[in-house]
């Protein structure tokens, strides 16, 4: 078989800048989040549980560029943030939030977890520790400067992706 002019096997980029390639999931839920310094996208399908990990790359109006990290990484990062990728927090009225994880970062040797209400109009942020060593992983609200120290390294290391922490 040949292929057209400009064709050629594994030329295909021009093709593919001209075509939108924003990419749906019918029976599945997205989430993007940072482990450490890598932006990566959870895909959980609401059929079987399964639960595939990309790479976020660039991002251009044609959608998100994504790769797969390999089974190895998938597997390591799904083994430590899948027990508290989703924490439902019980608000001063009673009301219970459910959050995701938005940010899995570390300070020394202090874990800390930045989760966000999935479908919320304002991107509100709350920090947590996380204790993923016990048999059941638990996430403590953060006080006094342990906070201001856990924001500010938030901020600092994720800031700008978000558009935050500028006057």
């Amino acid at each position: 078989m040949s292929l057209p002019a400009g064709w050629e096997q594994g030329t295909h980029n021009a093709h593919r800048e001209q075509t939108p390639a924003w990419l749906t999931f019918t029976d599945a839920d997205v989430y993007a989040f940072w482990y450490e310094d890598a932006h990566l996208a959870l895909v959980r399908f609401r059929r079987d549980d399964e639960r595939l990990l990309f790479v976020i790359g660039q991002q251009s109006r044609q959608g998100l560029h994504l790769s797969f990290p390999g089974r190895l990484f998938t597997d390591r990062v799904l083994d430590e943030v899948e027990p508290i990728f989703f924490a439902a927090v019980e608000e001063p009225d009673g009301q219970t939030e459910q959050l995701a994880l938005g940010a899995y970062f570390h300070a020394g040797e202090a874990a800390y977890g930045a989760y966000y209400a999935p479908g919320a109009a304002v991107l509100e942020v709350s920090l947590f520790r996380i204790d993923n060593t016990g048999n059941k992983p638990e996430l403590t609200s953060l006080v006094g400067r342990e906070q201001e120290q856990a924001a500010a390294l938030f901020v600092e290391r994720y800031g700008d992706q978000l558009k935050m922490g500028k006057a």
